[in-house]
């Protein structure tokens, strides 16, 4: 199971850093009333949150040669990690969605 989510989290994050390099050379176009500042905060927030993704997944699929319980314990701290990050991004995302 940790091998098929470790790719998982390695695709989406692939996926989620292409996306931040399409807002943020697309952000410009978007309108003429749009907030800049919130883009960039989103944008560097989400690229900061893919780099994290795919280091965990990189670290789990490493894992899986030594299930010990010092890696595990390192995979449960990644994931608790990028749980806040993620509850972080959706905070952004609704206060962005506000304004």
């Amino acid at each position: 199971m940790l091998k098929i989510l470790s790719i998982l989290l390695i695709i989406g994050a692939v996926l989620s850093l292409i996306m931040c390099l399409v807002v943020a050379v697309g952000g410009n176009a978007a309108s003429d009333n749009f907030n800049f500042t919130q883009l960039g905060t989103s944008v560097t927030l989400s690229a900061l949150l893919g780099v994290f993704h795919l280091g965990a997944g990189i670290f789990g699929l490493k894992s899986i040669k030594d299930p010990s319980k010092e890696v595990l314990k390192n995979c449960m701290l990644c994931g608790i990690l990028l749980l806040v990050g993620d509850i972080v991004a959706v905070i952004n995302y609704k206060k962005s969605v506000i304004d």
